[in-house]
């Protein structure tokens, strides 16, 4: 009985402890095409580049892409 009450226990903490989890980080990223910045928790694909990374917040991130967002480069054909 104490053996079955203990390994109980051990089950409520084991699944209490993996319910917690954290939310995924924002990051800048910018359109390789037409040089559109966005934040996003996840890349939108082939056609973009990282800026900024891991703000905990979207707010934070589009914060981040108003005070310094650079222009992409383009590169002039020789």
């Amino acid at each position: 009985m104490k053996i079955r009450f203990k390994l109980l226990i051990l089950l409520v903490f084991y699944c209490s402890s993996q319910s917690v989890a954290a939310p995924a980080p924002w990051y800048l990223w910018q359109s390789k095409i037409t040089g559109g910045v966005i934040c996003a928790q996840h890349s939108p694909g082939e056609g973009w580049l990282q800026l900024a990374g891991r703000f905990p917040s979207a707010g934070q991130c589009k914060q981040a892409n108003r005070q310094s967002a650079k222009p992409l480069e383009q590169k002039r054909p020789a």
